[in-house]
């Protein structure tokens, strides 16, 4: 049996309980980035988890983290333009959660991601249908979307093969 976000069956949307969000709803998100360099961290890993490593179970400080994993500033440049040309505003910058800011109406939602937001008949509770789309120039550069559901988690951006828009 297939079921909805937040396990709610296909036919409760028969009886009105799960019904489109309201298009005009505006939604808090938020771009979560991949990280920058991954061979790097992956060394670093590998080296952490290495008995014969000098760097065996050498917790990185936090600034060693978040210069390993900053995004570039291209990446909020240009994944800012395309939130921008899609309607969306632009809140903040974050580098040190590594993600942008925006907001945005559910039906610039529903457009944008090619997803579909639905909310139970009171409005209360909203998710997505399926995994938001991004362009395919920014795989490898997002992982993930925050804010398109109230139920709690990240919706991770489908990558690879057809579930990826073309490149505009």
């Amino acid at each position: 049996m297939v079921t909805l976000p937040g396990g709610v069956p296909p036919q409760a949307s028969t009886f009105g309980l799960v019904v489109p969000a309201q298009p005009g709803r505006v939604l808090n998100m938020r771009i979560v980035y991949d990280i920058r360099n991954k061979p790097e961290w992956k060394m670093r890993h590998e080296e952490f988890e290495d008995p014969s490593s000098p760097l065996y179970h050498k917790f990185w400080t936090t600034q060693e983290s978040r210069e390993l994993n900053k995004p570039p500033a291209s990446w909020f440049d240009q994944v800012g333009s395309w939130l921008t040309a899609q309607g969306f505003k632009i809140t903040a910058r974050d580098p040190n959660f590594m993600g942008i800011q925006f907001t945005g109406t559910v039906a610039q939602v529903d457009k944008a991601f090619r997803v579909e937001i639905m909310s139970t008949n009171d409005g209360k509770h909203y998710s997505i249908l399926a995994d938001p789309m991004i362009p395919a120039r920014f795989q490898g550069t997002i992982i993930g979307i925050l804010g398109l559901d109230n139920l709690g988690g990240v919706s991770p951006a489908a990558m690879g093969g057809a579930a990826v828009l073309p490149s505009r």
